[in-house]
């Protein structure tokens, strides 16, 4: 193979990849939506060493934050989400 040709091979190679993971980026996207409408909660993915995000009612326009840092336990996280929920609900 000459220089050119490799250097065709390698775009092209870079193209796969960038496509793949534009696809990939969009599959994330559409699940997150579909969690988001589906539990009504949008995470903030960017953090790492605290769950965050909102909680949201799109029907009344109304969003909540919430906030919790890694020593609070799974099922106390459940029950204060639940808890805003019902709340965010109740109060539109």
């Amino acid at each position: 193979m000459n220089r050119l040709e490799l250097q065709r091979v390698n775009i092209e190679k870079h193209k796969k990849v960038l496509k793949d993971a534009m696809t990939d980026d969009a599959r994330a996207r559409s699940s997150i939506s579909l969690y988001a409408s589906i539990t009504k909660i949008i995470p903030d993915l960017n953090e790492k060493d605290r769950d965050k995000g909102y909680i949201v009612d799109r029907e009344r326009s109304k969003m909540e934050r919430f906030e919790f840092d890694q020593t609070t336990s799974n099922v106390e996280i459940c029950n204060r989400l639940w808890n805003m929920g019902d709340t965010i609900q109740r109060h539109g």
